[in-house]
Order: C-alpha cells, then structure tokens, then sequence
C-alpha cells in the first residue's frame, strides 16, 4: 500500500454535498512511463508486489553496418512494446482497472484497449498509438465512481487512491502539467438545490467567471404529450469552452423517484495541481459554485503563457534527451564535438533556413555536411 496519506473522507463513499469526479481525461507520452520504476526515487513507498516491467538493454552496440541499424529497429520495437505493457500495469496497479484485450484507438489513435472496474462495469478507454508517440487514459463516469471509493477498492484488493495520490503520479512520476478534461460533480439528493436555483443564478451573474465574456446559456427542458416532464437541464458555457456547466435533474434522467439534482463542470486542459484540493477549486470556479459547496474557495491554477512554453519545452526536452542522448553522444563523437556538422546531418534544411530567416542563426551557424548517414553507421 502507498504510505502517502489516506484521509478518512476518502476511505467511504462519497456523500450528497462533496465534490467528486466524473470524468477524467490524461495524456503524456509513451516514454514517461519509463519512470513508473523510479517512483519510490521520487517519494512514495509502496510493497513490493508494485512492480513495473523494465526496459530492455541496448543490445546493438557490438554490431555495425546494416546489422547495427537492424538491431536498433528491434530494440526500438522491444522498448515500444514494454513501454504499452507498463501503461497496462499501470491502468492495474495504480489506477485499479482490468484491461481488455487491444482494441481500436480512439481520437485519432491507432490502437488501445477498454478498462473495466473488478466488478465488471465498463470504466474506459486508453488508446495509444501515433498523435506524437502519446497515449491517452479516458476514464468514464462509471470508471470514476470507482477510483476513489477505497472502500469498494478494498474489497477488490487494489490499492487506497486519492486525488492526492493519483496528483502524484501523474505530476510526478509521469510528468503530466495539464488534465486534458476533468469533470467535478455535487450531487443533491434533498430538494436543497433544484435546477431552477442555475436558472436564477445566472440570471444575477453568478457563472461570471474572472475572466472573459459571460458564457452564454442553452436551456433543455424535455417531454412526452401527456405534459410530463422528462429531462430538466440547464447548461452554462458550450463544449468548445475551457469549463461548462451542467445541472440537471439525476432523477428525471435516470427515471427514478424522489429528487436528485448534479451540479457539474467541465473542465478542459486545466492543472494537475487541481488534483490536490477539488472542492476549494470547485467552490472558487464562481459564485454559483461557491453558493452550494461550503468548502473555503481557491482560485483554480492556471498556466501564464510564459509558462506553458516553458513546460512545453520541457517536456520536448526531457523526451529528447531520453530518447537520443546516446545517438547525439555517438555523432558528437565521430565529428570530434563540431556542433555544425551534427546540427547540419540532423535538421532538415527548410528548418535551417526559417532560422536564418528569422536571424536566430546566421548562414554559417549551421554547415550542411555533405557525408551520409550510411558513411557514419559504416565506421562503427
């Protein structure tokens, strides 16, 4: 088990009035997974049970010519394929989901596979596969009524999980800065809150944002001929904006009696640190939000623009250097350190020439060489 703190809120159901998540959606790339091994490095302790497949080792070293390049291409190929492994085992161990058998990718990924919670309730989607060598983990409503009721997991034999916990590896095992979608909820079961108090609100101003326009509303009351109501939902924001309400009524959805009423939002490509405290960023979205979750609120994280370039960097940094470090090493070494003619053999030559255009480099920064990539795998 993680020694990270479990507070006993998490260790039960979640109950009306407290915020929980609905959705959640994450991407990174595949070579981030490399790091599951390294997680009790980065600060957390868990049994030994935990284990994660290691990458395999380099084996074309004492090759050359045609063979060396042939062996590269299968060890390229073996670390693809434990890197989809460590994603399964991951999906296991961590986040406490069955994994299918692979399937289809979704949004534009070329494979993938469906999660399933122990109980055999249908949790997801993880598809990898392309879209830049990343994967992407969508778990469902279903899925995340399941990933923080320790109680329900304990039963299953997985592991306590938390935000906090799940912040940690996403943060800080994977790297992940930003959730592409996260839905957070409250659920009224008590007539305390009905879909007419969103209606209200918004009238006053209430879904004012700090900044920005005021989103704009669709009103959806749904019925048969008899009069009789059967949906009743009010949404602020569209699906192209970075957060949108929902609050409709549970009840009428689902065709049940007594009163049940969701407040919802999503959100789009917002901070992992919300991870760490859902129900003060929750409660600090806006007055409306405020108005029906009594926890103390908190502006929620945001990237300034510096920023996000900056991880962006990052992270294109961090996946350079994982990857090709020993192949920069080898060229550095056969052209006895001359940045010129490595930069020269590796950038395509429109990109040499938009940086001379926009004077990041002069004309002679950068020399094309004229040797062949052939030339140098030939002399190792």
């Amino acid at each position: 088990m993680t020694a990270l703190t479990v507070n006993d809120s998490a260790k039960s159901p979640r109950q009306d009035g407290s915020v929980f998540v609905d959705w959640l959606r994450v991407s990174a790339p595949l070579y981030s997974l490399s790091e599951l091994n390294r997680a009790r490095n980065n600060g957390i302790d868990f049994d030994d049970s935990m284990k994660f497949t290691k990458l395999p080792v380099p084996d074309y070293n004492m090759y050359k010519g045609d063979a060396r390049l042939h062996r590269i291409e299968l060890h390229k190929q073996r670390v693809n394929e434990t890197l989809v492994t460590n994603l399964r085992e991951f999906c296991w161990l961590v986040l406490g989901f069955n994994c299918s058998i692979f399937t289809c990718g979704m949004n534009g990924y070329t494979n993938g596979f469906k999660l399933f919670t122990p109980d055999n309730l249908t949790a997801g989607h993880v598809s990898f596969g392309g879209n830049r060598d990343t994967f992407c983990i969508d778990i469902n409503g279903g899925g995340s009524s399941y990933l923080f009721d320790n109680v329900r997991r304990k039963f299953h034999d997985a592991r306590d999980l938390t935000p906090e916990i799940l912040h940690f590896w996403l943060s800080g095992v994977l790297k992940v800065t930003t959730l592409k979608r996260l839905d957070l909820a409250i659920d009224f079961r008590d007539g305390l809150v009905v879909v007419d108090d969103a209606r209200k609100a918004y009238k006053i101003g209430a879904f004012r944002r700090s900044t920005g326009k005021y989103p704009q509303y669709k009103d959806v009351i749904s019925g048969d001929v008899d009069g009789t109501i059967l949906g009743d939902t009010f949404y602020v924001g569209t699906r192209k904006s970075l957060n949108m309400w929902r609050v409709y009524n549970k009840a009428l959805q689902l065709g049940v009696d007594g009163e049940w009423v969701r407040a919802e939002v999503e959100l789009k490509d917002i901070h992992v640190d919300i991870l760490l405290d859902i129900e003060s960023y929750y409660s600090g979205m806006c007055e409306f939000a405020s108005s029906i979750c009594a926890t103390k609120p908190k502006k929620l994280p945001l990237f300034d623009k510096a920023k996000k370039a900056a991880c962006h960097i990052l992270s294109k940094t961090n996946h350079f250097r994982n990857q090709y470090s020993k192949s920069l090493h080898a060229l550095l070494t056969y052209f006895q350190g001359d940045l010129s003619a490595v930069f020269g053999l590796l950038m395509r030559q429109e990109d040499i020439d938009d940086l001379v255009f926009h004077e990041v480099l002069d004309r002679f920064s950068v020399s094309p060489t004229t040797l062949k990539l052939n030339e140098f795998v030939n002399c190792y």
